[in-house]
Order: C-alpha cells, then sequence, then structure tokens
C-alpha cells in the first residue's frame, strides 16, 4: 500500500475472482474527499483492472533478465578465451 500526496492511498496485487474480470490484476485506489474545514467526510474508492500494467512490467523485467544473461555469457565467453589463451602460451613454460 503507497500513499501519495494528499492523502490518496493505493493498493495493487490484487487478483479479482467475480466475473466478468475473473483472474485480472486490480489495484484500489482510496481518495478522501474533504468539507471546506479540511476534515474527511467521504472517499472515492477506485478498482483499476491493471492486467496489462502487470503484462507490460513482467515482459519488462523478463527483456532485463535476458540482456543480463547475455552481459554474462559474454563475460564469461571472454573469461574462458583469455585463460585459454594464457594456457596455450605458458603451459609449455611451466611444464603442465
Amino acid at each position: 500500500m503507497s500513499s501519495t500526496p494528499g492523502n490518496v492511498f493505493r493498493m495493487g496485487g490484487y487478483v479479482l475472482k467475480t466475473p466478468p474480470l475473473q483472474e485480472r490484476g486490480a489495484e484500489i485506489v482510496i481518495a478522501p474527499v474533504r468539507n471546506k474545514t479540511g476534515k474527511v467526510k467521504q472517499a472515492v474508492i477506485t478498482l483499476l483492472e491493471s492486467t496489462t500494467l502487470q503484462e507490460t512490467q513482467a515482459r519488462e523485467q523478463e527483456e532485463q533478465l535476458s540482456r543480463a544473461l547475455g552481459t554474462l555469457a559474454a563475460s564469461l565467453a571472454h573469461e574462458i578465451q583469455k585463460s585459454a589463451k594464457w594456457s596455450k602460451r605458458y603451459a609449455p613454460v611451466t611444464g603442465t
């Protein structure tokens, strides 16, 4: 749950269980309605269907993971190649 300026609360990560939005992600936003003196008299509660947002975020995380794995593979290949060159160069000197 997070709070933003003006005491608006956001609660995400819910999975709806009733049709027609069954198995869809949702976020609840609660915003106070204040009177002229600033006292909270009512609240506006909004339910936002967020499946598309969640799918986009999941896809972005997969892309970041793929990039990180690519970088790791390139680094490993470089280290293996460097080690192979070293062993070819110095193996006759060390007798191994």
